[in-house]
């Protein structure tokens, strides 16, 4: 398929034209993640699950990700919102 595209855009007597790609690699999407309730500061592996409540309102795992975190499906969806708006 994309040998094709290829041959068709860079053929001899086409003009070639320009496009966007996109290439996301380790999303680590979390599915268990729990925005407003669970901690960012844990001792596991991944913290901002049901287990790891939070400790106060600046523990608290916002709504589309922190670091300490793999990504809620929240802030995937924001992702992939941000990323069309771009076109």
């Amino acid at each position: 398929m994309l040998n094709d595209l290829y041959a068709k855009e860079f053929s001899e007597n086409a003009n070639p034209a320009t496009f966007n790609f996109l290439f996301m690699s380790d999303i680590d999407l979390d599915i268990n993640y729990v925005a407003g309730e669970s901690s960012i500061n844990c001792n596991e592996r991944s913290c901002c699950h049901a287990d790891s409540p939070a400790q106060g309102d600046y523990d608290r795992a916002p709504k589309y990700g922190h670091r300490n975190c793999n990504m809620p499906l929240e802030g995937f969806k924001k992702m992939i919102d941000t990323i069309e708006a771009l076109k």
